[in-house]
């Protein structure tokens, strides 16, 4: 695969990359694709470390970069950055393309003097990377994000002493109106048709169940937003537990949780 920068001649091809690969992950359809259109013009954009991976010819995943920052009790401000969206095509999804291309951008990052990384994303895939819970770092955002809220020192010691609110660029608090206006110049794209959480909770036990409803838990892709640890910690996720859920997640498509703990 050949990692380069984006160019003018990419956006169009990134951003359908971008609606395939987020489509039904978190609504029936998605606003990433529309983030990646406006943030080539935001002030919070980082070109420098907005990639795309390349196959024959194919632009077949992105990473794009943005400034963010992590606000202290006593006023400081600390910068930091942040990535996505982060896109991968359908059809090389699991062959490590995601992977490379991320590398690549983070010793990019390390290389122009970034000290701080901070993301909302899937807690079982990033700790690989270097990343852990931003919690264990003294660092929270405003919706009490678990697991899911993650952090990593670029620089060393950069995090030492370091506590606060983790602060995204107000262009992520999307306009619904202008994403869907944005949304009706692409070609039409049905609604993902998303499994109901319904379908695991019905062989969990039902305090589990219920555990997971007060989550916010309706569909089953919404597991990818709580890490193995959460879900093994509610009450009646024994063993046995965890099996037949990951069974219903990969039936239906949704990867399963990475079960048993390491």
């Amino acid at each position: 695969m050949n990692i380069r920068l984006e160019n003018k001649q990419d956006f169009y091809t990134v951003e359908l990359l971008t609606r395939d690969a987020f489509w039904g992950e978190f609504e029936p359809g998605c606003v990433e694709h529309y983030l990646a259109h406006i943030l080539r013009d935001a002030p919070c954009f980082i070109p420098e470390l907005d990639f795309v991976g390349e196959q024959d010819g194919r632009v077949i995943a992105n990473v794009i970069f943005s400034h963010g920052s992590i606000d202290s009790p006593d006023g400081q401000r600390h910068d930091a950055i942040s990535f996505g969206p982060f896109s991968v095509a359908s059809d090389w999804k699991g062959r490590g393309v995601g992977g490379a291309l991320l590398r690549h951008a983070l010793d990019q990052a390390r290389a122009m003097g970034f000290g701080i990384v901070c993301l909302h994303g899937h807690a079982d895939y990033y700790p690989r990377f270097g990343f852990r819970p931003a919690r264990e770092y003294g660092v929270s955002d405003d919706y009490g994000v678990g697991d899911a809220l993650m952090a990593m020192a670029l620089q060393p010691g950069v995090l030492d002493g370091v506590s606060g609110v983790w602060r995204e660029d107000p262009i992520f608090e999307v306009d619904p109106a202008k994403a869907a206006a944005y949304e009706a110049t692409l070609p039409y794209k049905a609604p993902a048709q998303r499994p109901a959480a319904e379908l695991a909770f019905a062989c969990l036990p039902a305090e589990a169940a219920q555990a997971m409803r007060a989550l916010g838990i309706a569909y089953l892709p919404d597991f990818n937003r709580f890490s193995t640890r959460e879900i093994h910690a509610l009450p009646g996720m024994d063993d046995d537990a965890m099996a037949r859920l990951n069974a219903v997640l990969r039936a239906h498509g949704v990867p399963p949780k990475a079960y048993p703990l390491l």
